[in-house]
């Protein structure tokens, strides 16, 4: 369990002219919050109290050297909630840094209300556009094979997608959205993150505004769910796309936080541009796929592949995927391949030195106890023997083969 502190964590580098600062508003994850989460989202920054039109928020920003302003939601297994994320200049460049940070509070915690709604319009134009972009999900080819791949995937129901709860879009009134932004921000303490070259000044002008202010929070930083494994589930169907796509899913067994870097290396060996193994062997020596990627959750233990393909290439497809994975099991070749993706990260690494994004995900990982951090990722990646990856690799178990068949006319 992350506590929230009191005062803001900062980590002070010099290298960038620019500050990032997140605000995270933690609240438990229940199924009532999904809808309502999604819909603030969209609402809060619309306009403000102060400037209660659009546009003069725009222009606020920019008056207030405000370079970036932006709200995301989040879902970390037990906790939803808003993260803000800000970035304005550095110490070294001249504006009022009281001004610029009383502006984005203010912006956060007097929101556009009234009597205790929020503005009706507003509401109004944030379910529709919660409802098209759902609706949308479903008319895309890669996203609709995600949908259907996770929804046979997930015998346990874990997954709570947004779209499961459309029918509740419409029964959101603005009562109910003021009183959800009330729970979740304007009574509980948010984390607040800062990186980069910050002033004193600045960090005192933080620390007094969230100074026992707010009723303690708490982040649960339990991230792990792992799926049982009951046996290989095979689905096919067809639907109006015109392309055609095939996705499988292994499960890891027996998984443990240290395993996290084997689905890493499993990723990099299937992707990278020194390896490309998915592409060298579906599309370069067999010419049955147009395009081919894996992807991991590493909270889940679970290795994805996907393929888009001709439907008549189907079945040679997936069984050149299940001989891939014996390939990542001959201790020979992944010897080789490990030192050619230890070697690519290490330039990835010295790349990302350079890089605001990179080096404060890296700080943003470590105050969450999430993901570690490149140099950490890259140590445990050159300490990883070729062993005891073929070793996880043959206990990966196929979970889910889903081939979504496209139909509609060229």
């Amino acid at each position: 369990m992350i506590e929230i502190t009191n005062k803001p964590i900062i980590k002070r580098v010099d290298n960038f002219n620019q500050i990032v600062i997140e605000f995270f508003y933690p609240i438990e994850a229940l199924d009532e919050h999904i809808v309502k989460n999604a819909l603030l989202q969209r609402v809060i920054l619309e306009k403000t109290q102060q400037y209660p039109m659009p546009v003069l928020l725009e222009k606020a920003k920019w008056d207030n050297y405000v370079i970036n302003f932006s709200v995301r939601g989040f879902d970390f297994k037990n906790n939803y909630g808003l993260c803000f994320e800000v970035e304005i200049p550095d110490k070294n460049f001249n504006y009022d840094e009281q001004k610029t940070l009383d502006f984005i509070i203010d912006s956060i915690y007097h929101p556009y209300v009234k009597e205790g709604e929020f503005d009706e319009f507003e509401l109004t134009k944030a379910k529709n556009e919660l409802k098209l972009s759902i609706e949308a999900g479903f008319k895309n080819v890669n996203s609709y094979a995600n949908i259907r791949t996770n929804e046979i995937l997930d015998d346990d129901n874990f997954f709570k997608p947004l779209y499961k709860f459309k029918d509740k879009i419409a029964e959101v009134t603005k009562e109910e959205l003021y009183a959800y932004y009330h729970e979740l921000i304007e009574t509980k303490r948010p984390l607040v993150l800062v990186f980069g070259n910050v002033s004193e000044k600045m960090e005192q002008i933080l620390n007094n505004y969230f100074y026992n202010k707010f009723e303690s929070n708490a982040i649960d930083d339990n991230y792990f769910y792992l799926f049982k494994f009951y046996k290989t589930k095979v689905v096919e169907e067809q639907k109006d796309f015109k392309q055609s796509i095939v996705n499988m899913i292994y499960k890891a067994s027996n998984y443990q936080s240290d395993d996290m870097i084997k689905l890493l290396a499993i990723k990099m060996i299937l992707n990278s541009q020194v390896t490309h193994l998915l592409l060298e062997e579906l599309r370069d020596k067999k010419q049955l796929v147009y395009a081919t990627g894996s992807d991991t959750r590493v909270y889940n233990g679970l290795l994805l592949i996907n393929a888009k393909i001709k439907a008549d290439k189907k079945d040679l497809t997936i069984v050149t995927i299940k001989d891939i994975m014996l390939k990542l099991q001959d201790v020979d070749y992944v010897k080789e391949a490990l030192v050619k993706i230890v070697q690519y990260d290490k330039v990835g690494l010295e790349i990302d030195k350079d890089s605001l994004t990179s080096m404060y995900n890296d700080f943003s990982n470590a105050c969450l106890n999430q993901f570690k951090s490149a140099e950490e990722t890259h140590k445990a990646l050159v300490q990883l023997k070729a062993e005891e990856l073929c070793a996880f690799v043959k206990d990966l178990q196929l979970d889910t083969i889903y081939f979504l068949e496209g139909v509609g006319n060229d």
